[in-house]
């Protein structure tokens, strides 16, 4: 779907209002790793048919078009409407999902759907690192690894996490909106977290 830049430049997407999962039915029907991939090729080409996405796969257009469909079950994605005797496209409808693993009785599928995040994305990252002739150098060197051993507050813990999603949010219309990304903007993965180390260490 297009967009006119003059009038979307400062309108709010939908797309990008944080959207918190609550219920463990949606939950688990996100932790699956070809509905993620399927999200994610949606975020880089806006709209796909399931044959499109069966290309960019390596799927099968049905297994595409079944995959597609429980995530519109649970608002996910949107299809969208086209012209009579053509195969429907469909669209990314959330880009900034949240849960939180609390104890609570979603508890469970949300540790699932992290598990299957961090599973996904440490894959990518590997795959990056595995192959360096595949980055241009300057991409490389701008690209960011890093790891640090903090001492927190509950409060800073909470102040940090707040301020790295203030600056994600300035650019997730991008992942909404594709006609918003400017010349030369490429996808980048950005992974985030931050968790309490055991008060003790193990040792041996």
């Amino acid at each position: 779907m297009s967009f006119d830049r003059a009038e979307t430049s400062n309108r709010p997407s939908a797309a990008v209002t944080p959207r918190e999962l609550r219920d463990p039915r949606a939950m688990r029907a996100l932790a699956h790793p070809l509905r993620l991939e399927l999200l994610d090729v949606l975020a880089r080409e806006g709209t796909v048919t399931a044959t499109r996405a069966a290309e960019l796969t390596g799927e099968s257009a049905a297994s595409c078009s079944f995959h597609l469909r429980q995530l519109a079950k649970y608002g996910f994605v949107d299809d969208v409407p086209a012209g009579a005797g053509r195969e429907r496209p469909w669209r990314i409808a959330q880009v900034d999902l949240r849960w939180s693993d609390d104890g609570g009785e979603h508890s469970h599928a949300a540790s699932r759907l992290s598990v299957e995040l961090l599973r996904r994305d440490v894959g990518l990252l590997e795959r990056y690192l595995a192959e360096p002739d595949g980055t241009e150098p300057q991409w490389r060197e701008a690209a960011v690894l890093t790891t640090s051993l903090l001492f927190l507050t509950l409060d800073e813990l909470r102040e940090v996490e707040q301020e790295i999603m203030a600056i994600v949010e300035r650019y997730l219309d991008r992942t909404a909106e594709p006609d918003r990304r400017p010349e030369g903007a490429r996808a980048i993965r950005m992974l985030n977290a931050a968790f309490p180390l055991e008060t003790e260490p193990h040792r041996s």
